[in-house]
């Protein structure tokens, strides 16, 4: 049974194509042992078929398959799926973007006390904020939501901003932000702007979910 990260699949896909799932699990074990929502294990596959702009869409399939199958299945109970559907009512009705499976792994990781949740939806991360408004309320959260950017700087300290961004180059049309900040299809280039991008990213997030962001470096 899963005890680490809790990770969505727009997380998985991104890092599949970039070729970083063996640094993203050497990142995440120390922290437990991290999972995704079992219907992830379904679906992925078949998203990152239709995901535009990869170039290596073979290598991504590869990385993403041997991702998934290091990943354990995170399937919700009854409470939580009780749990999940109230926040997904609450977004609805304050018009807040917080789609199913979002939900459903914030049910999980608030009922079960997992370490950390993974997102790459930015949208979804100031939903929960404004959601949770009351302290009582944000307790389960505060500290363990985690965005791709701070997983992003945290593998850069792993291998290095070059190695990312040769990364990151290969596969342009992954991430616009990425892009830019490795400023791919340039010969010059500073590696302290990718670390200076992440900063600038995680800092807005920050501003936008105050204490349910989590604060540090995610190496152990």
């Amino acid at each position: 049974m899963s005890d680490g990260a809790a990770l969505d699949t727009d997380v998985l896909l991104k890092i599949s194509a970039y070729g970083l799932s063996g640094e993203l699990m050497a990142l995440l074990a120390p922290h437990g042992s991290p999972g995704t929502l079992g219907l992830t294990h379904l679906i992925a596959g078949r998203q990152l078929a239709r995901k535009r702009g990869v170039v290596d869409r073979t290598g991504a399939a590869a990385d993403l398959a041997s991702l998934l199958a290091q990943l354990e299945r995170l399937e919700p109970d009854d409470g939580e799926i009780a749990l999940a559907a109230e926040l997904a009512s609450i977004a609805q009705a304050l018009s807040l973007p917080l789609d199913a499976g979002e939900a459903q792994l914030t049910a999980i990781v608030m009922s079960r006390g997992l370490p950390m949740m993974v997102t790459g939806d930015k949208r979804a991360l100031g939903a929960l904020s404004t959601m949770l408004a009351d302290d009582a309320d944000r307790s389960p959260l505060r500290g363990r939501l985690v965005c791709f950017e701070q997983v992003i700087s945290a593998i850069v300290t792993m291998i290095g901003a070059a190695a990312m961004r040769s990364r990151i180059c290969a596969e342009p049309e992954v991430d616009g932000a990425m892009r830019l900040a490795c400023s791919c299809g340039r010969a010059a280039w500073d590696p302290a702007q990718l670390e200076e991008a992440c900063d600038s990213f995680v800092g807005a997030i920050a501003g936008a979910t105050g204490d349910l962001l989590r604060s540090g470096s995610l190496l152990a």
